[in-house]
């Protein structure tokens, strides 16, 4: 009996071991922090500003607003919830064309990105959500723009999504890009174990060591804005199913898909000529 007790120990032990490695590994498939500064909205003839705003926890969160060219237009404000790797310095540039037609763009980082304070969680980036959909109120009456964007670009989609939920639909927006998002960390998270050589025997844990804190799925049929849905066939990071998963679920009857059918993760307005930046200037310019 005490061997049949000790192979059991050595198992649970085992289990512990290989769970607390998988737990840690999966964490970090959503988060990739940090403060390196990769280049400035300045390289591009743009100007910035630095600002800070708290969550409800008291952190303080880094932000650049930078605001439309002189003399394109005074068009609308665009608030950009980035993905899940590197910081703003990176990031804006996927957007900062938009700056020489007519659009302000604000962007933030989230808790332990860049240079804003705390670690990221989903719970974390929740709080981090609510206040960036506050600030971009302020931002939008002190400039004086008419229309708010809000843009959700991989992990940024579910982040701005968790945001509008604990908001309850009250923050007023034009339109809610989601691209190349998803709704549901597990599931996300059990799709990428199962594609893999050496993690997919372990994937039916992904429903037991991710936290379901940041899943919005119980909100999409709620959801009521218009908007814009954007996913790659072959995205290599969040599965192309996510994204049409999402809209699938999204309650509001204002709502376009684009599928880009050659599309990787978030490569819309990098490459394929030129065409989704004639196209999705002609959207926002038609709100």
């Amino acid at each position: 009996m005490e061997n049949l007790n000790l192979v059991g120990q050595r198992w649970a032990l085992i289990f512990i071991i290989i769970s607390s490695f998988l737990a840690s590994s999966c964490t970090h498939l959503f988060y990739h922090p940090d403060k390196f500064l990769y280049t400035t909205p300045e390289v591009e003839e743009l100007k910035k500003q630095s600002l800070y705003f708290e969550n409800e926890q008291g952190l303080k969160l880094h932000s650049w607003y930078i605001p439309p060219k002189e003399n394109t237009g005074h068009k609308g404000l665009i608030l950009f919830f980035h993905g899940n790797a590197q910081n703003l310095s990176s990031h804006f540039k996927s957007l900062s064309w938009l700056c020489h037609r007519g659009y302000g763009l604000l962007i933030f980082d989230y808790q332990g990105y860049g240079l804003s304070e705390g670690s990221p969680s989903p719970k974390a980036l929740s709080y981090d959500s609510v206040a960036a959909l506050k600030f971009s109120q302020k931002i939008k009456a002190k400039h004086k723009f008419s229309k708010l964007i809000l843009y959700g670009q991989s992990l940024g989609g579910a982040v701005l999504l968790k945001g509008l939920d604990l908001m309850q639909n009250q923050i007023a927006a034009d339109l809610v890009v989601l691209d190349s998002t998803f709704s549901n960390y597990e599931k996300l998270t059990f799709d990428i174990m199962s594609n893999s050589v050496l993690l997919f025997i372990f994937s039916p844990l992904a429903y037991l060591l991710i936290s379901d804190e940041g899943n919005v799925d119980s909100y999409l049929p709620r959801f009521n804005y218009p908007s814009l849905v954007v996913h790659g066939r072959y995205d290599q990071v969040v599965p192309f199913e996510h994204g049409k998963r999402v809209f699938d679920m999204l309650g509001t009857k204002k709502k376009e898909f684009w599928e880009i059918p050659h599309g990787l993760h978030t490569d819309m307005f990098f490459r394929h000529d030129g065409v989704y930046r004639k196209k999705f200037l002609k959207k926002l310019n038609a709100l």
